[in-house]
């Protein structure tokens, strides 16, 4: 083991052109990433990106489920 790293535990090259299709992204994006819980305040990212106000850029939101 060079480095002390097993070659398993490399991430596995990404295709994004799949990973777009499989996530529904279609254009730029705009990522918000936490666990989906209220005292991550999605609300304010929500406002946050309708302010921008464009049409041209997509909200991708990731994360896991929270403890609510």
């Amino acid at each position: 083991m060079p480095l002390g790293l097993d070659a398993r535990f490399h991430a596995a090259p990404l295709d994004r052109a799949e990973l777009a299709r499989r996530f529904g992204i279609e254009r730029p994006f705009v990522l918000c990433v936490g666990t989906l819980e209220v005292r991550k305040n999605l609300i304010g990212a929500l406002r946050a990106f309708a302010a921008l106000g464009s049409n041209e850029h997509q909200l991708v939101v990731a994360g896991g489920a929270g403890w609510m």
